[in-house]
């Protein structure tokens, strides 16, 4: 063999060599930003051993933080999350690495296509919350960073009033997702911010509007000196400020809070004693609300004797409960000494499991 011959020998191999090395280098690895075939935006980060975050932005703008985890035995290959009592998976294969193949257990499929996220420069506005924002009711709002994850935001209306609010990131999402409470309001608007959309803010309130802010918008009254903030107070998201699912979420959702409950329960109890009529309203009441488990509890007694009425009612309620697994035991217990009935309310509210 000549020399020009064992050169291109050579040259052919580290070229078989390079390619798979570049794949590798390019994204062998789940993590990353990828697009999906509905034109929702995915990032997956790894956050240690076996698991990873998985934030997932709609097309509408709304942002849902889900978890995921490889599955047993075949990390690197297959992944599975959770949302809306659905179970996904996900397969990856790293000689496809720009690809994921998804399904669901309803069996729809889609797949997921990598994204490549240019570096680019700073917005010159500024790639974070704090500044002046114009609402489209026409309220502006001064937010200013107070540190320790909080902040004020000095709210100036139309008509010149002016409101001190107060803000603070969402647990794990700093930077991104904030929630901020009108003076003397107990229950939150949330905002969500996106670095890469840096003039605009995504509102929706406790009741499931949703407006838009927009940086800057226009003159804004000079600020006017900022009282300290009040000291901090526990708040009561629902009934009870004892209910460990007062701060759950399910579906974006908190759990009725102590009005709207006692207002459910009167609804449900001016039926009685027909017990029929009141299981309906149930059904209907609970149609656009969330409970938390005790506050199912609560309901169940109003239906006692009735067991299998009650079994009804676990039914239609389970999939708007936001921490069925604190239920479990309280609504079976509910039900003795009628343990098989029991049993099953217990079963049902266990396959709603909600994955923070």
């Amino acid at each position: 063999m000549s020399r020009l011959q064992l050169g291109l020998v050579v040259l052919a191999l580290l070229l078989a060599i390079a390619v798979p090395a570049e794949a590798q280098r390019r994204g062998s690895k789940i993590y990353g930003t990828w697009r999906s075939t509905s034109g929702a935006r995915i990032v997956i980060s790894d956050t240690g051993p076996g698991g990873f975050s998985i934030s997932l932005t709609r097309t509408t703008g709304e942002l849902l933080p889900m978890r995921g985890q490889w599955v047993h035995g075949l990390r690197g290959t297959q992944f599975q999350y959770w949302y809306s009592n659905q179970t996904y998976t996900g397969t990856f294969r790293p000689d496809d690495p720009d690809r994921v193949h998804v399904s669901s257990t309803d069996g729809t499929t889609s797949w997921w296509t990598r994204e490549v996220v240019p570096v680019a420069a700073p917005a010159p506005t500024g790639g974070s919350v704090y500044g002046f924002w114009r609402s489209t009711s026409g309220n502006v709002f001064n937010v200013q960073g107070t540190g320790r994850g909080g902040f004020t935001l000095l709210m100036t209306a139309p008509n010149g009033a002016q409101q001190v609010l107060r803000g603070r990131w969402v647990h794990g999402l700093r930077g991104t997702q904030f929630q901020y409470w009108a003076q003397g309001a107990a229950t939150a608007n949330t905002g969500t911010f996106r670095p890469d959309d840096p003039n605009r803010i995504r509102v929706q309130t406790a009741d499931g509007t949703v407006t838009w802010w927009t940086r800057g918008g226009g003159y804004a009254p000079a600020p006017v000196a900022m009282p300290p903030p009040p000291p901090a107070q526990p708040r009561v998201f629902c009934w009870a400020a004892t209910d460990p699912g007062c701060r759950r979420t399910r579906d974006g959702r908190l759990p009725m809070d102590r009005a709207a409950f006692n207002s459910f329960l009167t609804l449900v109890s001016s039926a009685r004693p027909h017990v029929f009529p009141m299981r309906d309203r149930v059904t209907t009441g609970v149609a656009n609300q969330y409970l938390t488990s005790y506050q199912l509890t609560s309901l169940l007694e109003y239906f006692k004797p009735h067991v299998f009425p009650m079994l009804e009612v676990v039914k239609a309620c389970a999939p708007h409960v936001v921490d069925p697994e604190n239920g479990v035991g309280s609504v079976a217990a509910k039900f003795s000494p009628h343990t098989m009935v029991g049993t099953q309310a217990s079963q049902v509210l266990s396959s709603q499991q909600v994955t923070p």
